[in-house]
């Protein structure tokens, strides 16, 4: 039994680094658009589904744009009601930034990473939990 629940922490604390990381990709996003974001215009140039093991399915858009004679393309996941309305060819607002055009998001759709940060920090506190009482109780 006692494997099992220092399973369960090592793998809250495995969960939380993988979170951090996105998080962190989706802070240097954030970051990067406050200081120098500028609005713009891209193209949908595709849009596909993708089924997960369970079923689940993922709606896609790739969309592409230019600037300065440099074209950038971008994969975005979209919801269900975005991906029934989008389709290829249509134009859609996007932020990208003026010194790295290839950091970009649709319009709207900037990372809030505050929330990302709180859910990391929370599941690695668990996992720290699990196992200091594991430790704690283990050895009696």
């Amino acid at each position: 039994m006692r494997k099992y629940i220092v399973g369960l922490g090592v793998s809250l604390i495995i969960g939380a680094i993988a979170s951090g990381i996105f998080t962190y990709s989706d802070w240097r996003t954030e970051t990067q658009l406050k200081k120098d974001g500028q609005d713009g215009i891209a193209v949908i140039t595709e849009k596909e589904t993708r089924t997960g093991r369970r079923g689940s399915i993922s709606y896609y858009i790739t969309y592409s744009f230019s600037i300065g004679g440099t074209t950038y393309t971008e994969e975005e996941s979209i919801s269900k009601v975005d991906w029934d309305v989008l389709q290829p060819g249509q134009q859609i607002p996007i932020r990208y930034s003026a010194s790295k055009p290839d950091m970009n998001v649709i319009a709207g759709g900037e990372p809030d990473v505050r929330n990302q940060l709180v859910l990391s920090l929370v599941i690695g506190i668990a996992g720290l939990f699990v196992l200091v009482l594991t430790e704690i109780f283990g050895n009696r």
